[in-house]
């Protein structure tokens, strides 16, 4: 039995988290950081994914090693940006992928791209019609968007040191102002577990 099933339980439909698979979690991380650091509040939601099943979380390992400089791969999502307006403001984010987000990355890429896709078949007929035009609608366009590395997806919230240095706070959605007062809030919390519980309680990082 992996660590994951060890420290992964799911009675009559609640999520329960233990120490072993946050551990589990907190080793992922570690070998993702470079110069970096994350919260106690971070690792816990990746736990709680991890046992939910709800984000695939290694990509999310992924993209913060990318972003790291510890992973020599390239990142297919949008790049890092800071939020511009309030209550996120001073706080920066990074897209994640998750395979539940294809249907809205075809669909951003169409409202793009629909007219393009449409003028390629012209003259075409029948079957050939049909395969071009399919082809250029599905895995077509998701290529595309891939290729130019725009697939959005949800959140990793993170900020900055004054020696640039990444810290990494917590997991976002993007859905209205409502959601970003409550993110807001929660990485506060986070900020503050973190002077009370040290992250290095579960791992060997010092």
């Amino acid at each position: 039995m992996s660590s994951e099933e060890e420290g992964s339980q799911q009675l009559g439909g609640q999520v329960i988290v233990t120490p072993e698979i946050i551990q589990d979690v907190c080793e992922w991380l570690d070998l993702k950081m470079g110069t970096g650091r994350y919260t106690f509040g971070l690792a816990f939601e990746l736990a709680y994914h991890m046992v939910a099943r709800f984000y695939h979380v290694h990509l999310i390992y992924d993209e913060i090693g990318i972003l790291e400089g510890t992973d020599p791969r390239s990142s297919r999502t949008k790049d890092t940006a800071p939020f511009e307006k309030p209550p996120l403001l001073g706080l920066w984010h990074k897209h994640h992928f998750q395979p539940y987000f294809i249907g809205k990355n075809l669909r951003n890429e169409l409202n793009y791209s629909f007219n393009k896709s449409i003028k390629k078949c012209i003259g075409s007929k029948g079957e050939d019609f049909a395969g071009i035009l399919s082809y250029d609608l599905s895995i077509g366009a998701y290529r595309d968007r891939s290729d130019r590395m725009e697939l959005t997806g949800q959140w990793i919230v993170f900020e900055k040191d004054i020696k640039d240095k990444n810290y990494y706070l917590s997991l976002g959605e993007h859905r209205d102002r409502k959601d970003d007062v409550l993110l807001r809030k929660k990485v506060t919390r986070y900020k503050i577990i973190d002077i009370l519980i040290p992250v290095n309680i579960y791992t060997a990082r010092k």
